[in-house]
């Protein structure tokens, strides 16, 4: 009797904490991460007799998980992904809006602009239409500073954003270090029984902290689960967490880096370009290849257009003879010393050719002797400059200056476009000093008898050292051509040169052409303009400016886009890459929803099979403890045989 009490009790405990655990899986039905558990039985180990083994009933070898290790890795990364194109997509949305908006967008100012300056071409003694120029370049600069200040704004969300989620990360590692140390302590204390509820809310805290950033795990023999993130680095390791901290850049502090600091101290490691997947791996992607570039190709464009523009306006004269100074403000290259800087050397730059210059920042590099190591950040591109002959180098349309007295591994960044949006601004405010009227002058003999024509003459070398002193040209024959046409020409009654109709005639910093059949003895006059009120020549330039490609210069140097289509390409490439990874975005986003429904499918808890077990397990418990009931009655039976 004794046997069959035992056995009958053996399956009650055991059907009791079966249905125990039923229960537990529907009451979890909802709780984010719960995996759904499972009794193991087993029999217990059989009685031995001379007739036979007979068996001593049921118990619980362990409760198990339904989990599938594939599958939890599977959704980690999905999520970690799902979440790095997400972030990337509401950043770059606000960009893509910004630029294209047809009423906060760069184009409208632009076209605005050049119709004034057009309207001063038509009427070059008004003084109304002069001051309205002013007044629309004004507000191009300021359009200019207002997409800059919008861009930097995103750059500071980008920068909480980060802080944000860098100290997120920090505390899921210490969470999950407390867990590691729990879970190794709960299976030791129970002969390495698995600890469900702990794995389950380890595992969500990870799949929570793969939201952040992608992360690939390393089991342990003791139970404990250790966390690697970027491109190898130890976040957690056992029952010791590392932390993210935030650090100022040591070239520019609104640009802060991530460091890796030990659980067990130490000097923290700048991980910042390791770091992928999750939010803060989208962050870190948007404002490397997206924000910071745009900033770049923004001020590439303010750049271009105030170089360009003034250049031209100062060869031009306003209404007071005088020659046009700069229209709008000059910009300068930005050049920051990094912060561990020990020498005294002195880097600054000038700009040389918008059409060559780039929407890359550069890193330079003192390595020692006369040498020093420029960078493009943008393909990694070396330039060595060797500052002994000379100190200084042209590359990508500006000139480094260096003076010595860096030390070794000094270490500047170079941003020749960065803040050039920012700091856009129109420094004319006299209507009247708008140079619109043409520099130069050419005149034509009335005498002349041939019928050779002289065409507007232009500047060409300002540093001329006779620049715009009166030149005289007269025409005379050789004896080898047909009298009375002239077949050779002379300057100033300098040397005889031959007559090539249409040919460029150069001279004192300036330039014009004479076509046609001159006869022996005509002249003309090229000479410095005055008094051209209604001229409107360096108008006609200026204007043409808009429509001329003036930057973007080929790998053959010669420039590929004007002012509007520079524009229209940055507007474009960032509504592609919107597009693109708004596409990527909604594709990752089945793929998530796959990996969920994957693993639910094995670890999620389903309602009616839950019921089934249910009830399967109160039938075995019902049906052990009638075991016990007839093991009573036999009991009972045989005690009444004794009275």
């Amino acid at each position: 009797m004794a046997d069959m009490l035992s056995i009958g009790a053996s399956g009650l405990m055991t059907y009791q904490k079966a249905l125990n655990t039923t229960g537990h899986n529907i009451s979890n039905v909802n709780t984010e991460g719960y995996t759904r558990q499972r009794v193991e039985l087993d029999a217990r180990n059989p009685s031995g007799t001379g007739v036979g083994f007979f068996g001593q009933g049921v118990e619980i070898d362990t409760v198990r998980r339904m989990y599938d290790g594939f599958l939890t890795t599977a959704l980690q990364d999905n999520t970690s992904r799902s979440n790095e194109l997400d972030t990337f997509h509401q950043f770059i949305g606000q960009i893509d809006s910004l630029l294209a908006n047809s009423q906060a967008g760069l184009s409208p100012s632009l076209q605005q602009f050049f119709s004034s300056v057009q309207g001063v071409t038509d009427d070059p003694a008004s003084i109304p239409a002069r001051q309205v120029m002013v007044s629309e370049g004004e507000s191009l600069a300021g359009r200019f500073n207002y997409i800059f200040d919008q861009l930097e704004s995103l750059n500071k969300g980008v920068n909480i954003a980060v802080t944000n989620m860098a100290g997120e990360v920090s505390s899921l590692a210490g969470s999950i270090a407390q867990m590691n140390t729990d879970i190794v302590s709960q299976t030791g204390k129970f002969g390495g029984q698995p600890p469900n509820d702990l794995l389950d809310q380890r595992d969500e805290l990870i799949r929570k902290l793969s939201e952040i950033i992608s992360v690939s795990t390393v089991p342990q023999d003791d139970g404990a689960l250790n966390i690697f993130i970027g491109s190898g680095q130890a976040l957690v390791l056992g029952s010791d967490a590392s932390r993210l901290d935030i650090q100022a850049n040591g070239f520019d502090g609104s640009y802060p880096d991530i460091f890796l600091t030990p659980a067990l101290g130490g000097p923290g490691v700048n991980i910042s370009s390791q770091l992928t997947g999750g939010s803060l791996g989208g962050a870190l992607d948007f404002r490397q290849d997206v924000l910071n570039p745009t900033m770049n190709e923004l001020g590439l464009l303010a750049v271009g257009l105030s170089e360009t523009f003034n250049a031209q306006h100062q060869s031009g004269l306003d209404l007071d003879d005088s020659f046009g100074s700069d229209f709008f403000l000059p910009l300068s290259v930005n050049i920051g010393g990094h912060s561990s800087n020990t020498g005294t050397g002195v880097i600054t730059a000038s700009f040389t050719s918008a059409g060559d210059l780039t929407k890359s920042d550069y890193t330079l590099t003192y390595t020692g002797g006369t040498s020093y190591n420029l960078i493009r950040q943008s393909d990694n591109t070396a330039f060595v400059v060797d500052t002994a002959v000379p100190a200084s180098m042209t590359v990508d349309g500006f000139t480094l200056n260096i003076i010595a007295g860096a030390a070794v591994g000094d270490k500047f960044l170079v941003q020749p476009t960065r803040y050039a949006a920012q700091n856009f601004d129109v420094i004319t405010q006299d209507p009247r000093e708008i140079a619109v009227a043409g520099a130069v002058r050419t005149l034509t003999s009335s005498l002349n008898l041939g019928d050779g024509v002289i065409t507007e003459g232009v500047v060409i070398d300002p540093a001329d050292p006779n620049f715009l002193q009166t030149a005289a040209i007269e025409f005379g024959t050789s004896g080898a051509g047909t009298a009375p046409y002239a077949d050779q020409y002379r300057i100033n009654a300098g040397a005889w040169v031959p007559y090539v109709s249409g040919a460029d005639i150069d001279v004192n910093g300036m330039r014009t052409q004479i076509s046609g059949a001159p006869f022996s003895g005509d002249t003309f006059t090229i000479e410095r303009n005055s008094g051209g009120t209604s001229d409107n020549r360096n108008g006609l330039l200026l204007a043409e400016l808009q429509t001329i490609p003036t930057l973007l210069n080929n790998s053959s140097g010669i420039a590929t886009a004007d002012y509007q289509s520079t524009y229209g390409q940055m507007v474009s490439r960032i509504g592609a890459k919107t597009h693109q990874i708004e596409m990527s975005n909604n594709a990752q986003n089945v793929l998530l929803e796959q990996a969920i429904n994957a693993r639910g499918a094995i670890a999620g808890v389903n309602l009616d099979e839950e019921a089934t077990n249910m009830l399967r397990y109160q039938q075995a418990y019902q049906a052990n403890a009638q075991v016990i009931s007839t093991a009573n009655s036999l009991f009972q039976t045989l005690i009444n045989a004794f009275n």
